[in-house]
């Protein structure tokens, strides 16, 4: 995560990511000599990673300090001022929606 989901990231090292989140997929973790906690947490971290790393291949623009670069020598991608949504991923399998924000004329 630190290396290819971080607040810089582009497209190969979202896959890359990927890539290694699913080999942990296939790792069964089990407790051992630690507690059922620390079973719970890794498993945990391992969904929030994988949601993490799926919504940041959705979302292909820079917002804020989080940049997404074409390459890792490129410029980053700008912000789109048009792109007033967020993602949401739901289920174990991590189904992606779409929310619109209100537009500020709707407001009114």
């Amino acid at each position: 995560m630190d290396r290819y989901a971080a607040v810089i990231r582009w497209k190969e090292g979202l896959e890359a990511a990927e890539k290694e989140l699913g080999a942990l997929r296939e790792v069964d973790i089990i407790p051992g000599t630690d507690s059922w906690d620390k079973v719970i947490e890794a498993r945990t971290a391992r969904v929030v990673a994988s949601a993490i790393v799926k919504a940041q291949a959705m979302r292909r623009e820079s917002r804020g300090p989080h940049l997404y670069f074409d390459s890792p020598e490129g410029d980053p991608r700008p912000t789109d001022p048009k792109y007033q949504r967020s993602i949401c991923l739901t289920g174990p399998e991590l189904v992606p929606s779409w929310i619109r924000w209100q537009d500020e004329e709707e407001e009114e």
